[in-house]
């Protein structure tokens, strides 16, 4: 019986570090795709702003022209 014991032991260990591994590879990866999407999120609002008329205001425009 004890063997029995060992033995579910045993593959119970091996499932729970596998399920560690399955975890850790997937936190990787979320990691990876949030990194990628602030990117994305950063290269829009930069786009948006080179396109903004008020981007390009110089010093006499917000003057009124003076």
């Amino acid at each position: 019986m004890n063997t029995l014991y060992s033995f579910l032991s045993g593959i119970i260990i091996c499932s729970l570090l596998n399920m560690t591994s399955i975890l850790k590879s997937t936190v990787d990866e979320i990691n990876e795709l949030r990194e990628h999407n602030e990117n994305i999120i950063l290269l829009r609002q930069y786009e948006a702003n080179e396109s903004s008329p008020l981007h390009n205001v110089t010093a006499s425009d917000s003057e009124g022209g003076k």
